[in-house]
């Protein structure tokens, strides 16, 4: 039942860019589930006023006298009302509409408003690449030798594989794993339901957490040359707001903070290979916690990021239906630091 709602929200999205509703008053406001919004009307002296919420279909003038009413499920939404006002938190996707009856105290006239709004979701999905190759398996220990296993060296070779200062032919080469992140405005949802296709305005970020485990050359004659070096894909990152630069850290671990109207944030992890005594492994460890994807969706982006909020069990394992929002594991063994060959 939720997806066909859905659906039908995006089908009033294309409607409200085409004007296909033509009249304003069935135009919804799209937010996104756990949004926290306060809805208001002037206030009057001496007025009463009743806040009410009702499930709607998009396609229905819900200010026509034949308009007919059906409260909104009570999990989809927690309200606290005020007076002239009230906030609501919404929790579950779907169309609704928000009602205000105000009432003159001296003369008991009442006066209805309302107001329409669809409520979209929020997933993630991280996709794990080694080139064109999509790396799967949430949580496995995805194993490889580096691209240099199997080189063949010769007597003119340097005795240490990893100094890069002598002739060693071919050198040590690296090899570049990508994270492709992407935000969607539909539960498991397809290319042209990204969140920025259906509210281009919107910034959004995530927290990334990350461990690395780099191998340490055993071999006392060189220093330790394993490296890792992180990058995001240029103009896919900054605050939104002051254009500063990401918190993103060289050891993979902070805030990524993405701009409105972009789609994916492309970030890359690029190792140096190594040549080692010991069978140590790189060791790549990222994942993206639900509960840090939050929408920044105000007029004004006043930097609150209460406009939306991912599932927390919306992982891809706990709600196998959504998105799998987490890295894969990823272990890169050395090749062996084989010295040259020597005869008595």
């Amino acid at each position: 039942m939720k997806k066909v709602l859905l659906s039908l929200c995006l089908l009033a999205i294309v409607a409200i860019t085409s004007t296909a509703f033509g009249q304003s008053h069935t135009d919804p406001k799209i937010e996104t589930v756990n949004a926290v919004k306060t809805y208001t009307v002037d206030s009057h002296a001496n007025s009463v006023y009743a806040w009410s919420i009702y499930s709607w279909t998009p396609s229905d003038d819900f200010t026509a006298d034949a308009w007919t009413k059906s409260a909104a499920d009570a999990s989809a939404y927690t309200k606290t009302d005020a007076t002239n006002s009230t906030e609501i938190k919404w929790l579950t996707p779907g169309s609704y509409v928000v009602e205000v009856v105000e009432s003159n105290g001296a003369s008991g006239c009442t006066t209805i408003r309302r107001f329409g709004v669809t409520i979209i979701d929020l997933d993630l999905l991280v996709v794990t690449k080694y080139g064109a190759t999509t790396i799967t398996g949430t949580g496995n220990d995805n194993e490889m030798c580096n691209t240099d296993e199997g080189n063949i060296y010769g007597e003119l070779d340097a005795d240490n594989l990893n100094d890069g200062s002598s002739t060693v032919d071919p050198a040590l080469g690296t090899m570049t794993f990508t994270y492709e992140i992407t935000l969607f405005a539909d539960k498991a949802g397809v290319s042209g339901e990204e969140l920025a296709a259906i509210l281009p305005t919107a910034l959004w970020k995530f927290d990334l957490a990350n461990t690395v485990v780099l191998p340490t050359s055993q071999n006392s004659s060189a220093t330790n040359v394993a490296s890792i070096t992180w990058a995001i894909e240029a103009g896919s990152v900054t605050d939104g707001v002051t254009a500063a630069n990401t918190s993103f850290t060289t050891e993979g671990t902070g805030t990524i903070n993405v701009p409105a109207d972009v789609k994916t944030v492309t970030i890359t992890a690029t190792i140096q290979n190594v040549a080692d005594v010991l069978d140590q492994n790189y060791v790549i460890n990222m994942s993206v916690d639900p509960s840090t994807v939050l929408v920044e969706n105000s007029a004004i982006h006043n930097g609150d990021y209460a406009e939306g909020q991912e599932d927390a069990d919306y992982n891809g394992i706990a709600d196998a239906a959504s998105h799998t929002n987490s890295a894969v594991q990823i272990t890169v063994k050395p090749i062996p630091n084989t010295s040259k060959i020597t005869v008595d």
